[in-house]
């Protein structure tokens, strides 16, 4: 069967792929590409897949996206956690029992899982806390908390779907159909949105998963270097 090792091309040729998607994305209202034959070219070939598509499969997908991204659901999250999942079984199956062939006094699977549980302890704090939402009871303990500047946050900006004035860096999320207290944003990776109470805890699952994903493989190379003459003589640690 084949190991994670053997799996590095298509993990090369994949991050190659969104890299280069991701530059043609954030590039494509520059100077460099907005009047390029390439991009006219990707724009002539998207309407001319959405023309050969039919109609009940196009109303599918947007419907689809509708739900997805714009009202909330679980499918995110179950996909975020399936992936963190997928991750992990993939290294401690081909990746651990490797180092601790050539290794075995050494700890090799500390570090991942304190990554891990720290990852998700903060994803679980962003997901289930509050992240101040507004309401009629809850209205009096935000009012005092920002001052209207009376150019950007108006005394006299009143939610029309809540009905009552809106406390200063405050905002309506139209998916949770709630007023937020510091609205960042509504993320569908967390199912809520991001306001002023869940904001660290937000912040310190980017940074958790950052190092999750920029630690792993320069931990695992580190470990494969220092192994290799190992490796190479065919003789595992006394």
């Amino acid at each position: 069967s084949p190991t994670m090792f053997d799996l590095l091309p298509l993990l090369i040729a994949y991050l190659a792929i969104c890299t280069a998607l991701l530059t043609l994305y954030f590039l494509s209202d520059t100077k460099l590409l907005r009047n390029s034959p390439l991009k006219t070219y990707l724009i002539r070939s998207y309407k001319s897949t959405v023309r050969l598509c039919p109609i009940a499969i196009r109303r599918t997908i947007a419907e689809l996206v509708t739900v997805l991204l714009y009202r909330r659901n679980t499918a995110f999250q179950c996909l975020l956690v399936g992936l963190l999942g997928l991750g992990y079984f993939i290294m401690l199956r081909d990746a651990i029992p490797i180092l601790y062939h050539w290794d075995y006094h050494s700890n090799h699977v500390f570090l991942p899982l304190l990554l891990l549980f720290t990852c998700l302890c903060f994803y679980a704090c962003t997901c289930l806390s509050d992240p101040g939402e507004i309401t009629e009871r809850t209205l009096y303990k935000y009012q005092p908390v920002y001052g209207h500047d009376g150019q950007l946050f108006r005394d006299d900006s009143c939610c029309r779907t809540c009905g009552f004035v809106r406390p200063a860096r405050s905002r309506h999320c139209d998916t949770c159909d709630v007023c937020i207290h510091r609205y960042d944003h509504h993320c569908v990776w967390t199912n809520c949105c991001i306001g002023g109470l869940n904001l660290r805890y937000f912040l310190g699952f980017l940074v958790s998963l950052c190092c999750v994903c920029l630690t792993h493989p320069g931990w695992l190379s580190n470990r494969w270097v220092t192994l290799s003459p190992l490796i190479a003589c065919g003789k595992p640690s006394a």
